[in-house]
């Protein structure tokens, strides 16, 4: 499913970045950080150290952050601060492609 989103989402002509571990934001640079448009997070083990991560990662840099998109299994309850920090959910089963990129495009704008 991040496949997927990631292909479309580019093909819309935005720079996406795919997360599946907590720790990947400590690693990119600046350059790196500044290109993303938007950053698609599978289900992590641990969303708060994600979030402290990847805030400190734009902070560091004094970089706008990038709306992050959380592709969920469906049907879980997640924690109200995960839902609050997130500028998109797409849960496996219906989601609104055209949707999503119209929320990215107007983020970017801003």
């Amino acid at each position: 499913m991040s496949e997927f989103f990631s292909r479309m989402i580019g093909n819309c002509g935005y720079e996406v970045l795919t997360i599946s571990s907590e720790e990947e934001f400590t690693s990119l640079n600046k350059d790196e950080i500044s290109i993303i448009h938007a950053c698609i997070v599978n289900e992590l083990r641990n969303y708060d150290e994600f979030f402290t991560n990847y805030e400190q990662s734009f902070r560091s840099h004094n970089i706008k952050k990038a709306p992050l998109i959380l592709i969920t299994s469906g049907d879980e309850d997640l924690d109200p601060s995960v839902v609050e920090k997130t500028f998109h959910i797409s849960r496996k089963v219906n989601f609104n492609f055209s949707e999503l990129t119209e929320k990215i495009h107007d983020a970017i704008l801003v």
